[in-house]
């Protein structure tokens, strides 16, 4: 099987090339953020999904097996994932199904795939 393609580093500025995501002076440090970030988070009981989130959860997948955002625009898609509408950390209720929304994956990710950036520190 052929190597992938030589291409730049992911760090934002760097010239470096690479196979991977980060050029080898990258990579160790962004394995070392990664920690340190699931340190700071703590486990998923800490952060209130327990087992009484988790119920709901299946719950609220039953009720909305497919993903209202594919809905509004006329797809369907199944939901694997719950969103809070508003996050916990920031005062949204944990358990009230108003605070919630049955995703996709994909539109999991858009959501939280831009506040992922703004955790990083360079």
């Amino acid at each position: 099987m052929p190597e992938r393609a030589l291409h730049s580093c992911a760090r934002h500025g760097c010239p470096g090339l690479t196979r991977t995501r980060y050029c080898p002076l990258h990579e160790a440090h962004e394995q070392q953020e990664e920690k340190r970030y699931a340190r700071e988070r703590g486990g998923a009981a800490k952060q209130g999904y327990d087992s009484v989130w988790q119920l709901l959860r299946l719950t609220y997948l039953q009720q909305h097996p497919t993903c209202q955002d594919c809905l509004q625009a006329g797809k369907v898609e199944p939901a694997v994932l719950v969103h809070h509408i508003v996050p916990i950390k920031d005062g949204g209720a944990r358990l009230d199904p108003s605070n919630l929304r049955a995703l996709c994956q994909r539109h999991h990710e858009a959501i939280h795939g831009k506040e992922r950036w703004k955790r990083r520190t360079y």
